[in-house]
């Protein structure tokens, strides 16, 4: 039997709840895995590319394991206060908060696949700086796995990288792990969202029985945290030879919220089209956009801080340069082109660490 508050049950209940398989042939994989002991609860949801380990403290009577479902455990958590006891019985476990009392069937916690162990070290990141990354990389990441490698984030010697195929992010100078590693990127943004600010994350290969996977371990003072992903098998595309050559025809640095405002208004007008397609004219210390459809046109200028180059004009899907635009944190963003049809470039201002490239609409 242990014992855990209600509002960390249902904390804990909704971060498994992304590593749980909602359709499948396997009934424990609906499941949430608990395991108890020594005043501790580790808490386990896998969809077999990734897991996700939770350990807290927990008021603890003996030792113990289940697999519970998922759904009605995360309902159930949602809807109480207080504590919650979980005691076993038989095939069965009972929850208790105050007056209310759940009887819930489980299965057994051999059927439920064994969690991945750490092997070879292969790094410590800060976990603030980590968390910084993902954020930046991994929402450029496919979902489309008809193109695995591209479901995933290349962490490449000391970048990381994400493509769909039509945009890339990537960001220099992480530290190496001495090799390229090719990780989940749905796991990353989840990870993304729950590192802390403090601390460090420890980056392992998966051991001897899974080195195709990677697993992350970190604390935040409250729980401790394991998230094993398995590796993109797959030829990464060559990211470094794709980009763009020579010198931009333009550079244009704007205030973020002013061009994302802009984009945002005009882009109304092509809400039911499958693409809300702006053009975007870079010339004479402005950018003017224009958009147009069944509806009507829309027009408005932004002032550009500064400008070099330019008399370029744009087609874009405006879903993809607010995507990057979104992906920046400084106030003031750079906006680089090479040609009206060829790859397009947005930089932080004053920092060369992350850019974000995107493909334009052709003119036809």
């Amino acid at each position: 039997m242990f014992r855990i508050e209600a509002g960390e049950l249902k904390r804990i209940t909704s971060l498994l709840g992304r590593f749980v398989l909602k359709r499948n042939t396997i009934p424990a994989l609906s499941c949430v895995h608990v395991r108890w002991g020594g005043g501790n609860a580790e808490w386990s949801a896998t969809d077999l590319d990734g897991w996700l380990t939770v350990a807290t403290s927990a008021g603890a009577d003996g030792e113990g394991a289940a697999c519970i479902p998922h759904r009605v455990l995360a309902d159930i958590a949602g809807r109480v206060d207080g504590t919650v006891e979980f005691a076993p019985e038989g095939e069965q476990v009972v929850l208790r908060a105050g007056r209310a009392r759940f009887t819930l069937n489980t299965i057994s916690a051999d059927q439920y696949p064994e969690r991945p162990k750490s092997g070879q070290k292969l790094a410590t990141v800060p976990a603030q700086t980590f968390a910084r990354v993902l954020r930046k990389v991994a929402p450029c990441c496919a979902e489309d796995y008809s193109r695995p490698a591209l479901t995933a984030v290349a962490w490449d010697g000391e970048a990381m990288v994400a493509t769909d195929g039509t945009r890339l992010a990537v960001y220099e100078g992480v530290q190496s792990v001495g090799r390229t590693l090719l990780l989940g990127g749905q796991a990353m943004q989840v990870v993304a969202g729950l590192l802390p600010d403090q601390g460090e994350v420890h980056v392992f290969q998966g051991e001897a029985e899974r080195v195709g996977l990677v697993v992350l371990t970190w604390a935040d003072g409250r729980c401790e945290y394991l998230v094993a992903t398995r590796q993109v098998a797959a030829q990464y595309p060559d990211w470094r030879g794709g980009g763009p050559k020579g010198e931009p025809m333009f550079g244009a640095t704007v205030w973020r919220e002013a061009i994302v405002g802009a984009l945002r208004r005009l882009a109304i007008l092509g809400r039911e089209e499958r693409l809300p397609t702006v053009a975007m004219q870079f010339a004479d210390g402005a950018v003017v956009l224009r958009a147009s459809s069944d509806a009507g046109s829309g027009e408005e200028e932004v002032t550009c801080e500064e400008m070099r180059g330019g008399d370029l004009t744009v087609r874009a899907n405006a879903n993809l340069v607010l995507d990057g635009l979104r992906l920046a944190e400084s106030d003031v963003v750079e906006m680089r082109g090479w040609g009206p049809e060829t790859v397009q470039e947005i930089r932080e201002a004053g920092s060369e660490a992350w850019r974000y490239l995107w493909l334009p609409l052709r003119s036809s």
